[in-house]
């Protein structure tokens, strides 16, 4: 357990030493302390606090990892927003859970988001874009949005329509990623979803990365200027890497990296 707060350390621990799945191996109050217990006492599991002096919870984590691969880490968080989730798995946490008051069911909820991702591991992809350049993020994003909002408006151009929610579901990436990116030198991010549903989004990602110059040209697009194609070669070798974890989405895999690979040289 690491946190600034004494008392919040009290509350954990009480709860932990009365369910008997747990052991206290360790106590820190910043992140400097956590990655010395980590290295020190390798143990399963990390609940780590957010906003701490010297080092913050999201600040330790790579560390912590690279010390403790093995161990699971879990931020907690008296503000559990969007930017904090994204950053905390980006990172590696396994989760982020948020403080509440009194947090007298806290062990409950840990216990249930570890058994939940215990049991979809297998059943869901996890995908993780970055280390890359924020100004890169930035430049691709901006461009993206102009070929996404044109292929929206004009699907007689593309060949075929793009459904409605795929695309809202590219704006809607578009829109963390470009929140991420904003003020970021460097760009990390990570999400989870189910293999069917990561198939079916890149697979009409496809069908927009196929479209020619005389398409492109059609629409008044064009591909992302050179300043941009770090984030695309992150981008696609994240996606890529999930894709080849699980047997349901593996052939995906082969079939696109041929492609992105073409494409990569292409341009």
């Amino acid at each position: 357990m690491v946190d600034d707060t004494d008392d919040v350390r009290l509350l954990l621990r009480l709860q932990f030493r009365d369910d008997p799945r747990f052991e206290v191996v360790g106590e820190g109050a910043d992140g400097e302390q956590a990655i010395e217990l980590a290295e020190a006492e390798h143990p399963d599991l990390i609940v780590l606090d957010r906003q701490m002096p010297k080092l913050s919870g999201v600040e330790a984590i790579p560390e912590i990892r690279r010390r403790s691969p093995e161990t699971a880490i879990v931020l907690y968080t008296a503000g559990a927003d969007a930017g904090a989730y994204q950053a905390a798995l980006a990172a590696g946490a396994v989760e982020v859970l948020e403080k509440s008051g009194g947090d007298l069911g806290f062990v409950d909820r840990l216990v249930g988001v570890l058994l939940e991702r215990g049991s979809e591991a297998d059943a869901t992809v996890e995908i993780h874009v970055g280390p890359v350049s924020g100004e890169a993020a930035r430049v691709w994003v901006t461009n993206t949005r102009t070929i996404i909002d044109a292929v929206a408006a004009h699907p007689d151009v593309v060949g075929t329509a793009i459904p409605d929610d795929v695309v809202e579901l590219f704006r809607s990436f578009l829109t963390q990623w470009g929140e991420v990116a904003a003020d970021a030198e460097e760009f990390r991010w990570a999400a989870r979803a189910r293999p069917a549903d990561v198939s079916r989004i890149v697979e009409h990602w496809v069908t927009i990365d196929r479209m020619t110059d005389e398409q492109l040209e059609r629409l008044g697009i064009h591909w992302s200027p050179a300043a941009g194609e770090p984030f695309f070669h992150a981008l696609t070798a994240g996606v890529l890497e999930a894709l080849g974890r699980h047997e349901e989405t593996r052939r995906l895999a082969a079939l696109l990296g041929d492609q992105w690979a073409y494409l990569q040289r292409d341009r």
